[in-house]
């Protein structure tokens, strides 16, 4: 959807929210409910292709106290440094 459109549809839906907060709701819920499907279907293919594929193609790593499973075509986000008050507690 363009810019332009989207700014005539929160409009609407504004307006549309002092009519009948209700039709308003309802089009939020329409609006956003392709997005909420799609991830909710990536999350389920994601982890029964995970468990379908070999164990070679995935690694777990930890980092701050949650494991992530990523393909190993994937770099994992790396810490480049440490903030300002990190470092000084470590001198």
């Amino acid at each position: 959807m363009s810019k332009i459109g989207k700014v005539f549809f929160w409009m609407f839906v504004i307006i549309l929210g002092f009519v009948n907060p209700l039709i308003s709701f309802a089009l939020i819920v329409l609006y956003y409910l392709p997005k909420i499907i799609s991830d909710a279907c990536n999350t389920c293919n994601d982890t029964c292709s995970e468990e379908d594929s070999s164990e070679d193609e995935f690694f777990t790593y930890k980092e701050n106290n949650t494991h992530t499973t990523v393909r190993k075509k994937q770099v994992p986000p790396k810490m480049k440094s440490f903030s300002d008050d990190v470092l000084e507690d470590m001198k």
